[in-house]
This record gives C-alpha cells, structure tokens and sequence, in this order.
C-alpha cells in the first residue's frame, strides 16, 4: 500500500499498487490502473456542518428580528440601538453568506 496524506493531513489516500509490478519502468508514472479506495467521513465535519448549519438559521432569524425592531419602534431609534442594527445586519450577512459558504468548503 501506498499512502498520500494532504496538506493539512486530515486526508488520506489509499493507492493499491498490487497489480503495477508487472508493468515496464515506463508505465510506472500512470497510475490510472491503480484502484482508489474511498475516504472514510471525518466525524468532526459532520458536527461542524450540523452546528454551524443550526446556528446560521437563528442568527438570520434573530438578527432580522432586532432590525425590526429598531425599525419599527421610535424610542429605540437613539444612536446606540441605530448601530446595533447596523452590526445586526452585518450578522445577518455573516448568516446568509459566509457561513453556507464556510458548509459547502468543509463538504
């Protein structure tokens, strides 16, 4: 067995190298007849994706909500609550965007 491990070494390869002794010197660069074996599944990615995915649902939500508020509402228009809407909507962005973003990376 050959093993290949990636940059960060979370990954593995398996190359099954068996069958490629009976070729020539100059074959042995192709290694397209070798067999692949599947990487298992890390468990700490699915917790990530399954975490991060529940927390990306509230912080939309939540922060929409407190936009909403502040929006809605005169006496929570002073300075202070006008700039936590603003960093509300900077979550909100962090929820809609970097954060699938980040799910479909660790897939």
């Amino acid at each position: 067995m050959f093993q290949v491990s990636s940059l960060y070494g979370t990954r593995i390869r398996h190359i099954n190298v068996e069958g490629m002794n009976n070729l020539p010197a100059s074959n042995l660069t192709n290694i397209s007849q070798a067999t692949t074996m599947p990487v298992p599944v890390n468990v700490g990615y699915i917790i990530t994706i399954i975490f991060i995915s529940i927390t990306c649902l509230f912080t939309v939500v939540l922060n929409v909500l407190v936009i909403m508020a502040v929006k809605a509402k005169s006496r929570l228009q002073s300075y202070a609550k006008v700039l936590r809407a603003f960093l509300a909507v900077t979550e909100t962005l962090t929820g809609l965007l970097v954060q699938p973003t980040f799910i479909i990376w660790r897939i």
